[in-house]
């Protein structure tokens, strides 16, 4: 588009322009797709609910309406951009535009399992955008001296020695056995169980024991 406007008002351009300007623009598939065949596609394959099917052609609908025309296979990255920019810019609600951007990058990427396009324009579009709940969400943390400790039941008692005096997570202390707890040695192994990943494979750990 911007080399079609440099020609119409005669900048020099190298000598190759004409060949340049009369290439597609960089699109994410060559097959000719609307909105009908990827609704089509994504209900055949995925089988949604009949709430989700229709949530899917409404989004399919505000896109190629926006889009102006219903070629889906040459959408780009940047009307991606745009159309995410413009339901902002309408005011709605965050979490109503990451759940429209969301429809379309699942879609688009049923295309792309099926070779009917090569890329998702819509990836990771809306990954940035923060609901007003996350975006005001605080971690809270506990202080520990305020606890009225004595007024617990026994096992929370021990329970919370363990979490204040290791660092573990609710879930990894919860999950120790005897064989996990060496007296002798001293150190605490912090390790999957069958019913109870870790969060991180930097989650398995040798904890030092506590004197207290």
């Amino acid at each position: 588009h911007l080399i079609r406007e440099l020609l119409e008002v005669g900048a020099p351009l190298p000598d190759d322009v004409d060949e340049l300007a009369t290439l597609a623009p960089a699109s994410c598939g060559q097959i000719p797709t609307d909105p009908a065949d990827l609704l089509e596609l994504g209900v055949r394959l995925k089988r949604p609910a009949e709430q989700t099917a229709m949530a899917w052609e409404r989004a399919l609908k505000e896109f190629s309406d926006w889009l102006g025309h219903s070629h889906l296979q040459l959408t780009t990255r940047q009307n991606a951009a745009e159309f995410r920019d413009q339901l902002l810019a309408r005011g709605l609600k965050v979490s109503t535009i990451k759940t429209r951007l969301n429809y379309l990058a699942g879609l688009y990427s049923l295309a792309m399992e099926e070779e009917l396009f090569t890329s998702n324009p819509f990836q990771g579009v809306g990954k940035r955008l923060k609901t007003e709940a996350e975006s005001h969400q605080e971690r809270k943390t506990l202080d520990v001296d305020s606890v009225e400790f004595d007024k617990l039941p026994a096992l929370q008692q021990t329970l919370f020695l363990v979490l204040r005096y290791t660092g573990c997570r609710l879930a990894e202390a919860a999950g120790l056995e005897l064989a996990d707890i060496s007296l002798e040695e001293g150190i605490i192994q912090i390790a999957p169980k069958p019913d109870r990943p870790l969060k991180t494979k930097q989650s398995r750990r040798v904890v030092p024991i506590h004197t207290k």
